[in-house]
């Protein structure tokens, strides 16, 4: 997570620099004055006593204007930090909101799918991962789900592409309100894709609440003449579930909720297979 901007921090460091800038300031009008009051009589003595010291003379003047460019631009840019920092300081809670809610919607875009308002394939991962070790350290019950829409491909070359974009948001709508506990996560895996993140549920839970998104999405009647199953849209789904323990590995119970899925296709699609791995 990234650290908030520190204001306060910020301003004390903007101070500290104006106070440096005063100070050398004052140092560099001390020389510019020094110079000043001295600086005729020496030029007077060095004309006299040799022709050859002029060109010295003439940097001695070189050097005084810029100093006094120097001058004047640090006093600008002591001014310009000065207007800074009040400026912060008068408006920094309004800064800092601003700043926080463009990060926070970054952040939200960056793991939700554009198309269907669901988590995406990265939030997935992240999620999954923190879930696990989370269960790990209660040792509990643990499920994934994965889900592949039937014979997508045909729907899209017999509806077009925009019709399968609405399908896809259909299908996702239904499993954001079949994962209703806070602590499930629905999202979009890829293409045609689903899986649920299920932390505290065991194999029979998992088992039926995949049963009851099969019935949700049926339940769309979204036609499908080209399916072999079901006169309508409808999904296949694979279930795993295992009791976390230290030698469990949340890889492996991904790869066999991918396996359970092939299983569900394989043994007639529209249907859910699974497998507990609790011993």
């Amino acid at each position: 997570m990234r650290k908030e901007p520190d204001l306060s921090e910020i301003i004390e460091n903007q101070k500290n620099e104006i106070d440096k800038l005063k100070q050398d300031v004052s140092d560099l009008n001390i020389a510019l004055e020094t110079a000043i009051e001295h600086g005729d009589s020496i030029e007077d003595q060095l004309l006299v006593s040799n022709d050859a010291l002029l060109e010295e003379a003439k940097e001695r003047k070189k050097a005084e204007q810029n100093l006094r460019h120097l001058i004047k631009a640090l006093t600008q840019q002591k001014d310009d930090l000065e207007v800074l920092v009040e400026t912060i300081t008068e408006h920094g809670d309004d800064v800092q909101y601003e700043w926080l809610e463009r990060l926070g919607t970054a952040e939200e875009e960056a793991l939700t799918d554009a198309l269907t308002s669901v988590a995406n394939r990265r939030h997935f991962d992240q999620y999954l991962l923190s879930e696990w070790k989370r269960a790990m350290r209660h040792t509990s019950d643990f499920s994934i789900a994965m889900i592949d829409i039937d014979y997508f491909k045909r729907y899209n070359d017999k509806y077009g592409h925009q019709a399968g974009d609405e399908c896809i948001q259909k299908i996702a709508k239904q499993g954001q309100n079949i994962c209703a506990r806070s602590t499930d996560l629905f999202a979009r895996y890829g293409g045609e894709e689903f899986a649920m993140v299920l932390p505290d549920t065991n194999y029979d839970g998992a088992i039926n609440l995949a049963n009851k998104f099969i019935k949700a999405v049926e339940e769309l009647y979204l036609p499908h003449e080209e399916s072999i199953v079901s006169g309508y849209v409808s999904v296949s789904i694979g279930v795993a579930s295992c009791c976390v323990t230290s030698g469990c590995e949340f890889d492996g119970l991904l790869q066999l909720a991918d396996n359970m899925l092939y299983k569900a296709k394989e043994t007639g699609r529209n249907r859910v297979a699974g497998k507990n791995n609790c011993k």
